[in-house]
Parts: structure tokens; sequence; C-alpha cells
């Protein structure tokens, strides 16, 4: 009996090496549940290799370092050859690292990264994987981390794409804070290109503010563009007239860099007060002169006198005169008087930021009226600020009548400050009696302010100034 047990006992043995060391058949399942590895399938062909297992299986075999020691490693390798302007071996690197990333691992690698390596193409996919992995878990660590940055937090959002409901009930869970804040525009930035209802549904989540406005008018900016009707009658429902008005400003202005003609259209058919469309009126005609500016001088052309319609013919001249001068005079010809002496102003300022001289003598070709005058005044004013000398010399060249006049006028206005005697005595020269004692009595106001003693004895030896004018000028309690 006691052989036939000792017999037994060897065979079980036996049959447990048997099954423990034997090679198992290509296809059987191991005890672990998985696929065993190989060298063949079935048909006797090498079995294809997994670059991934196969990086991950090197790291792990390199004289025990763990695979985190390898990333490093890998990261330091990118990082210099970033560094050096080495695309190949930059692209080689990262390729091992991103070899080593699973959603498995993708925590315990970030939470050992640097701030700089973690701002890298592989820091941002780990945060990816964690995502995937567990996207609480990996946002609520980010929440506490105080250096996390605007990418980072970008690349959490981007995570929780496609899975809008986990991510509200996530946000609703948040305590109002910063991250929460912070989450919120990215979150919506990055749904406002797809899906501007959605970022306007972050949007109203935000405290009011600065933040929560950009990302309002980014997608206002984009659903005009789809739907304006459907934009417009959206805004219409914004309560805060401060914020409707800037986000109808933002969709035209957004709408004119696609069609100028169909937004300068829209804007008119809304029908709101000039207090709405002032703003984004004036935005079409910016946005629209910089392609087509005599289009956009066309609709400019169509406001209601006042500072709108001014501001919006000086935008235009802005764009068009260095494109195209003759075209821009030419239009500015068929203005109405008061609008032709702004824009031939527009015009002279401009020119003589750069060519005071040049400028000059186009303003004197203007036909005789107020935009010539304007227009003078102002090439006079802006050539004070780099050569006064020389608009003197030039202003006092000029032949006897109303454009001499005009620039004297505003030499001594632009000079009157700084040397009053010098204005002065320029504008005794003016030919018009009333014109002259008008700025003359101007330039002694001033001077009177500055030195009392110095005016009242010039005024008193004055034979320009009328008897009244002197008389008022120099009476105890000031003019």
């Amino acid at each position: 009996m006691r052989i036939f047990l000792r017999f037994l006992a060897v065979a079980i043995i036996a049959l447990i090496a048997f099954l423990l060391f034997w090679p198992p058949r290509p296809g059987a399942v191991t005890p672990g549940g998985a696929p065993a590895a190989t060298g063949s399938v079935g048909s006797g062909l090498p079995a294809p290799a997994d670059p991934r297992r196969e990086e991950a299986s090197r790291a792990s075999a390199k004289s025990g370092d763990s695979v985190l020691d390898i990333i490093h490693a890998k990261l330091r390798d990118w990082l210099q050859a970033r560094k050096d302007g080495a695309e190949d071996r930059e692209a080689e690197a990262m390729q091992g690292l991103l070899g080593l990333l699973t959603d498995e691992n993708a925590r315990a690698i970030i939470q050992s990264l640097s701030p700089e390596e973690l701002d890298t193409p592989f820091g941002f996919e780990a945060i990816r994987h964690w995502i995937n992995a567990d996207p609480v878990q990996a946002s609520n660590w980010f929440a506490a981390r105080p250096d996390t940055t605007q990418d980072e937090t970008g690349a959490v959002a981007l995570g929780w794409a496609g899975n809008e409901s986990a991510f509200q009930s996530y946000l609703n869970r948040l305590p109002d804070s910063a991250w929460k804040e912070n989450l919120l525009q990215e979150a919506g930035n990055r749904a406002a290109a797809s899906d501007p209802l959605e970022a306007i549904q972050l949007a109203g989540q935000m405290s009011r503010g600065n933040a929560q406005t950009s990302l309002l008018q980014t997608a206002v900016s984009t659903w005009i563009g789809t739907d304006p009707k459907a934009a417009y009658n959206w805004m219409q429902t914004v309560s805060d007239t401060a914020l409707r008005e800037q986000l109808i400003a933002a969709a035209a202005q957004s709408y004119a860099l696609k069609d100028p003609a169909n937004a300068a259209g829209w804007l008119t058919s809304t029908g709101q007060a000039d207090s709405v469309t002032e703003e984004a009126a004036l935005n079409i005609v910016e946005t629209w002169s910089q392609s087509d500016p005599a289009a956009a001088a066309a609709w400019a052309a169509q406001f209601p006198a006042g500072k709108d319609r001014k501001s919006a013919i000086n935008s235009v001249l802005l764009h068009w005169l260095p494109s195209d001068s003759a075209a821009a005079e030419a239009w500015i010809q068929t203005l109405p008087e008061e609008d032709q002496g702004q824009a031939a102003g527009s015009i002279a300022t401009q020119w003589s930021m750069r060519d005071p001289s040049g400028a000059a003598a186009w303003a004197v070709t203007l036909p005789e009226g107020q935009a010539r005058s304007q227009a003078i005044g102002q090439v006079v004013t802006s050539w004070l600020n780099t050569d006064p000398a020389a608009a003197a010399e030039w202003a006092q060249q000029l032949p006897q009548g109303s454009t001499r006049d005009s620039a004297i006028e505003a030499y001594a206005a632009g000079t009157a400050g700084s040397d009053p005697r010098d204005a002065a005595a320029l504008a005794a020269s003016i030919s018009d009696p009333a014109a002259r004692g008008d700025t003359l009595a101007s330039i002694c106001k001033q001077w009177l302010k500055t030195d009392a003693s110095a005016a009242s004895q010039w005024i008193a030896g004055s034979d320009i100034l009328p008897a009244g004018v002197k008389a008022q000028l120099l009476q105890p309690n000031g003019p």
C-alpha cells in the first residue's frame, strides 16, 4: 500500500510539472485569461509586433530602471533636441515617449513631471490619457495644483469633450472658484466653434465680468455667420443693455469679416436705436474699409449727421487714402460741405504726419471754402509738432487772402501758449479784420493767464486791437 501511495504522489508531481512548464499551444489561454504570447500564429507566420509593448518591455528591462526613469531621460533628450533644433532627434524621442504612455500609467507619469516637462506634447497627451481613465480624479488634481496653466486647463476641458452630461455633473459639484471659471471659459472657447449655444450655456454659469463677456462675444461671432436671425433674436433677450450692445457690435464685426455688405444690411434691418447700433456700425465700416473702401464709403455716407457719421468717414479715409488717394479725394467732393471740411481735415492730418510740405501743397489746391480752410489748419497744426519754423515760413509766404489767414490762425492757436508775443505778431498780419481781432483776443486771454504784466503792456501799446477789445481785456476782473 505504501508503495502504491508513493508512486501516486510521484505521478501527481509529474503531472503538475508538465502543466506548469510545458509550452502552451498557439492560441491557448493562460491562467490569467490573456492570450499566450507565442512566436507564431496558427499559419506559422511571425506574430505582428506591438511597438508600444516592445518599447515598454525594453524600458522595463534596462538595468532595473523604472518606466518613470526612462520617461524622464527621454524627456531630457527631447528638450535638448528641441533646444538644438534637431527635428529628427526630437521626433524620435517623442515617438519613444508616446510608446510608453497608457491610460493606466498616465496618472503616475503626470504627477512625476516638472512644470517644464508637463508643458510638452507628451505632457498634454498624458493629460488626455488620464482624463480617459478617470476624468474626475484628473480634473481635481489639476484644480488643486497651484501652478496649473491655461493650456493645461484647456487640455482638461478638451478631455471632457463628448461627455457633456458627465462634465456638467462635475461642474455642478464644483464650488465657485478660479478653477471653475477657467474651466468653463476653456470649455466654452472649445465649444464656440462648433456649437455656440453650448458655449453660451457654459458662459451662463460664469461670474459676470470680462471673461464671461469675451466668451459670449466669441459665441455670437460664430453664430452670426451661420444663422444671423437666430443669433440676433438671442442677443435681444440679453437684459443687460451694455452687454447686449457689446455682443451686437462683436457679431457685426465678425459678420463684416465674412460678408460686409450683408453685415451692413443685417444691422440696418434690426431697426435698433442709434445707441445700440453705433459701435456695431462703426465696426462694420472699419472692417469693410479694409477690403472695399468704396463700398464702405457709400454706406457710411448714408449715416445721419453727427459724430457717428464723422467717425465712419474718418475710418473709410484711413484705409482708402493710402491705397487710392485720387478716388478718396473724388469721393470727398460728393459729400455735403460740412462733411467735406471734416474729410479734408482727416486727409491733411494723416498726410502731414509723414510729409507736411506735400500735404500743405495739396491743401492749397482745394476749392476755396470750409474744406480748404480745415485742411490748411490741420496741416499747420501737425507741422508745428515737427518743425514750427518751417510751418511759420510756409504760412507767411502765402498770398494775402483766406488761405493765408487760415494758416496764420492755426499757427497762432498752436503757439499762443508757448510764445504769445510771436503768435500775436504773426496774427496781426491776418487780412480779415474780424478774424484778426478774434485771433488776437484769444492769444491775449491766454497770455494774461501766464504773464499778466507782459500781456497788459503789449495790449496797451497795440495799435491793431480795437479800443473796445483793449478795454475788455484790461478790465480789473479780467476778460
